[in-house]
């Protein structure tokens, strides 16, 4: 997630006080805290105030439980309403709170160990009536607490609190009323494993690569989008030939399932730096399937095997929730221009939007290169597509943003990729 998106996220969590009445003369009152993933909060047109577990919904994101003193009871993470994990910090410091975010320190066995943060904002509020409402800015967020790191696995077992609020749960939800005095619990659902990545297992290049590309955060931004938490798709990767130049192709979803196909002969013969940038450049391509296989709400997003409803469907959805992705395919495949040859939308948009990213990951990869190298790997399969480059630099079919760039600009990049190539330690298997 980058800054911009940590900031709207920042600003759509939420908090509601519960009053929970127990008898005749006991009631609890609970602060319920909601911060929606990013991909949940873009879904919802980035406003989640209708938001509320005991009525039942398609939250993804974190929910906190606190006492009315900003204690933390447990922390759970949610995906489409359901309870996949409950976390029960072992530091409860009383700190008032507006938001929190986890950060991937180790991952190992299907658990991950987290450490999280919790940011404070100070709002002025005032109450009218029965209800408590904001009546000016905010200050800026400030860091008062982190906590001590701690292991999130994926226990056996049901959630039997899951979108249901009978009072039975309360312990569950609320922290209270528990039969063993603690602060409640229940067993969360296991996510399934749907990151196959056995077929690198056996190459030491591709294993290499990609296990520290895992601690890169760019990259891992991206893979954890196919984790078991969030994702409506499963991500393969495979070793086989492909034609041509082609080092890495990422085929569209079938059945659920995005994989990513490696040429492991040609990227041996091949940097490892060059081989984190086809991971890279794959994995986006993956991402890019996932979020129409949301728009679409299915594992295909063929439209030549959907109804005419479910494809005016898909492409509304995709219009409303990816506008990006969107309008690239029109312009560049489904409504183009009189006088404009088609070409790869994905290519396209990743020409012009995604540079940057891509060289950031790889700096986190390796930070011993120039910009410059950075920069000539980054563009490499986003230049277009032909047989060769003419004396300026354009391909037969070059992308936007490749034209865009000057006759010099093309040729330098050209150039200084390949001379890292050919001078630069191979990847050998």
């Amino acid at each position: 997630m980058n800054s911009a998106q940590a900031q709207r996220v920042l600003d759509a969590s939420l908090t509601r006080a519960v009053f929970i009445k127990m008898g005749k003369d006991k009631i609890y009152l609970r602060e319920i805290q909601y911060i929606p993933d990013y991909d949940y909060l873009e879904r919802k047109g980035f406003d989640i105030s209708d938001v509320d577990l005991r009525k039942g919904n398609d939250f993804s994101g974190k929910v906190i439980i606190k006492t009315w003193d900003s204690e933390v009871l447990s922390m759970k993470i949610l995906s489409n309403g359901k309870t996949i994990n409950t976390i029960k910090p072992e530091d409860k410091k009383k700190v008032k709170i507006k938001t929190s975010k986890s950060t991937l320190t180790h991952k190992t066995n299907g658990c991950e160990t987290v450490t999280d943060q919790y940011w404070e904002a100070q709002c002025e509020i005032e109450q009218q009536g029965d209800v408590w409402v904001y009546t000016g800015e905010c200050d800026n967020w400030v860091l008062v607490w982190e906590s001590a790191p701690y292991e999130i696995c994926a226990p056996d077992g049901t959630n039997p609190c899951d979108n249901n609020p009978d009072p039975n749960c309360l312990c569950e939800f609320y922290g209270f009323g528990c039969s063993d005095g603690g602060d409640g619990g229940g067993s969360p659902v296991v996510p399934a494993i749907i990151i196959n990545d056995q077929a690198l297992k056996n190459n030491p290049c591709l294993n290499e690569v990609y296990s520290k590309l895992g601690q890169a955060s760019g990259f891992d931004y991206y893979l954890k989008r196919f984790d078991g938490n969030n994702s409506v798709a499963n991500l393969n990767f495979a070793i086989g030939t492909l034609v041509g130049n082609t080092y890495g192709e990422t085929s569209p979803p079938n059945n659920g399932s995005i994989t990513i196909t490696l040429d492991a002969g040609k990227l041996a013969e091949t940097p490892p730096l060059f081989v984190a940038d086809i991971f890279i450049h794959e994995i986006i391509h993956a991402e890019m399937f996932r979020k129409m296989m949301i728009a679409a709400e299915s594992g295909n997003i063929d439209p030549t095997i959907m109804t005419t409803q479910q494809q005016i469907d898909y492409v509304e959805s995709l219009r409303n929730n990816f506008p990006g992705l969107y309008d690239y395919y029109m312009r560049y495949e489904y409504n183009v221009p009189s006088g404009q040859e088609p070409s790869n939308a994905m290519h396209e948009l990743m020409a012009q939007h995604y540079i940057s990213i891509i060289v950031s990951a790889l700096k986190q990869y390796d930070n011993t290169q120039t910009n410059d190298v950075y920069n000539a790997i980054a563009w490499f399969g986003l230049k277009g597509t032909g047989s060769s480059f003419d004396s300026t630099g354009l391909l037969p079919n070059s992308t936007t943003a490749w034209k865009n760039l000057s006759a010099q600009e093309r040729l330098n990049l050209i150039q200084t990729l390949n001379n890292y190539i050919q001078n630069s330690p191979k990847c050998q298997n």
